[in-house]
């Protein structure tokens, strides 16, 4: 059974398969300088442009920006921090505790992220191998181009009158199933969503949602709505948990490998890693030696069964 810890390595191992979900921040940007010119001198001790680069590519982006708006500052800072640790060092604060298990303990949580990307980055992945997991999974790059309602609902009663009184669910229920009903008739989608949308950013690009991907994280009652839906059909209202909402579909087809090949690669890289973490799990060894520190654990009842009794 997989444990927390195991989890949060699959997480971050899963940079290989996963699109970022936030813009990129902006790269470093460093004066164009050969990297064995010395650039400072650090408490005594020379730094090259190539030292000071490593040293801030390692670092959070929200310090490289700190270092490309003031870098003389930026560098004062780090003097000074260098200083205490290197007396620390003299102190000999390194060896007592809890400093040293601090240390041990950032020293492997470095390791361990170093070690996941390179097998990431080492990973050989062939064309040949792409293309077999395109076929493989063919289905999760079905891509679907949508308009949508929104029809917000309010669980408790609110003041206001007309358009702008909140509706209750019952209530959005109703018309949202009599849109869906105008809408299969042939009313306009796009004059229904510009009367009735409430999403204020989707309604001013005529009810647009994008594209979306089969295999995208979305929720299961949404996913099933879209991909059951031909060209031009319209789904019946899908709750969520603030409103409904109803769909139609502009194009709907299956994206080709050439267009996906990037998503494609990243996700086999993604597989190699997750499975080499998988190894190494299965590999490590550990002994416990004390049960009072390390009492047994209590065997967790099988969860029941969901399978119909005709099939056991």
């Amino acid at each position: 059974m997989k444990s927390t810890l195991l989890a949060l390595f699959l997480a971050a191992g899963s940079v290989w398969a996963q699109q970022p979900q936030q813009p990129a921040p902006k790269p470093l940007s460093l004066p164009d300088v050969p990297p064995d010119t010395v650039v400072a001198v650090v408490n005594g001790e020379k730094m090259t442009a190539g030292q000071l680069k490593a040293i801030l590519e390692a670092m959070d982006p929200k310090l490289q920006q700190n270092f490309q708006r003031e870098p003389r500052a930026f560098m004062q800072q780090y003097a000074m921090l260098d200083y205490i640790a290197r007396n620390a060092v003299k102190a000999k604060l390194d060896e007592q505790e809890p400093t040293k298990s601090r240390l041990k303990s950032a020293r492997m949580q470095i390791l361990w992220q170093a070690a996941v990307e390179h097998t990431g980055n080492s990973a050989h992945v062939s064309l040949e191998e792409q293309q077999k997991h395109y076929e493989a999974n063919k289905d999760k790059y079905t891509l679907a181009h949508i308009k949508a309602i929104y029809l917000p609902f309010s669980a408790t009663a609110s003041s206001g009158s007309g358009k702008d009184k909140p509706m209750t669910e019952a209530e959005a229920r109703v018309k949202a199933e009599k849109l869906v009903k105008e809408a299969r008739s042939g009313v306009d989608f796009v004059k229904l969503v510009k009367e009735n949308s409430k999403d204020a950013a989707s309604a001013a690009k005529d009810g647009d949602f994008g594209a979306i991907r089969k295999g995208d994280s979305l929720p299961p009652e949404v996913k099933n709505a879209i991909f059951s839906l031909k060209k031009g059909e319209v789904s019946d209202p899908v709750r969520m948990q603030n409103g409904f909402y109803i769909f139609r579909v502009e194009q709907i087809g299956t994206e080709p490998f050439e267009k996906v090949k990037n998503d494609v690669y990243q996700e086999v890289r993604g597989q190699i890693v997750r499975e080499w973490f998988e190894t190494q799990q299965k590999t490590a060894r550990i002994d416990f030696e004390n049960t009072a520190f390390f009492p047994p654990e209590t065997p967790r009842p099988a969860p029941p069964s969901l399978a119909h009794p005709a099939h056991k």
